[in-house]
């Protein structure tokens, strides 16, 4: 007996070995994965995670760390063997139909914040994804409702798992399914605006993995762009808003875009490494 019990493995033990295995794969960042893995596993903050450094881990919770890690060896992404990826505010469910969330995106997510001060509104989430976006914003703000549109209908079981109540979900082709309402108050994207060019070379973990209508923009990067300065206007509001995600050299090619489609107040927001991420604009007069 006291052999059985000497051969269960201790969290700390674990997250040594585990951090030593995923090398490969994860390189600088093996050892964050590994930790990342017994807390999900676990189900316990990183505090708590080394607050109980010297707590065995069960035979079962083993057998799902060693699960995990082998998708992970395989080349997954850790957020596909997880099932999981944290953002903004809390952690959200993903599936190799929806793109990985990127830290990048919370910075949209804190300009829609900043500059919509009203207690309530209704917002369109055009490409929802893993309805990210809406499940951050509608946390953030208790009274906000949203329709959450995607073309894909996996992409929108997902976003359905993410989003509370409060959420219409719609299955379109970008803003096909929507007629003229100027019902919105803002539209928010965070549209596909990988060019052919780049697809080529994107790291093997995002091409590979990720689905490519979730990343490809057409031929230049753009389609979306212009779909939205061409229709997004027609169903806001007078003085609606619009939110955008951008590829941090489209910046100039944007703004022109929605200059030409009639859009006001058009501004870039940095990211947190000084790069374009966000355009905002209004709907002309």
């Amino acid at each position: 007996m006291e052999q059985q019990v000497a051969s269960i493995p201790e969290v700390a033990s674990v997250i040594r070995r585990l951090a030593g295995e995923l090398s490969p794969v994860s390189r600088e960042l093996s050892r964050s994965e590994a930790e990342r893995i017994v807390e999900h596993v676990l189900q316990c903050s990183r505090s708590e995670l080394y607050g109980n450094a010297r707590k065995q881990v069960t035979p079962e919770q083993h057998r799902r760390i060693r699960s995990i890690a082998r998708h992970r060896l395989s080349g997954t992404p850790l957020a596909y063997a997880l099932g999981s990826a944290y953002f903004y505010n809390g952690e959200i469910s993903v599936t190799p139909e929806v793109l990985i969330p990127r830290p990048e995106t919370e910075v949209l997510i804190e300009v829609v914040l900043t500059r919509e001060r009203e207690s309530e509104c209704l917002f369109l989430d055009m490409g929802c994804g893993s309805g990210n976006i809406t499940a951050a914003l509608l946390c953030e703000r208790r009274d906000w409702r949203a329709v959450a549109s995607d073309i894909s209908i996996e992409a929108l079981g997902v976003a359905a798992l993410n989003c509370a109540d409060r959420v219409c979900m719609v299955c379109a082709d970008r803003l096909s399914a929507l007629k003229a309402s100027n019902a919105f108050d803002f539209v928010v994207s965070n549209p596909p605006y990988v060019s052919e060019a780049e697809m080529d070379t994107l790291e093997s973990s995002v091409a590979d993995f990720e689905p490519r209508q979730a990343l490809w923009g057409g031929v230049d990067g753009l389609d979306f762009y212009r779909c939205l300065a061409g229709n997004a206007a027609r169903v806001l509001k007078p003085n609606g808003r619009l939110y955008c995600e951008i590829g941090a050299t489209q910046d100039d090619a944007v703004r022109r875009i929605l200059g030409h489609g009639g859009w006001t107040d058009i501004l870039v927001h940095n990211d947190l490494a000084n790069r374009p991420r966000v355009v905002t604009a209004q709907t002309g007069t």
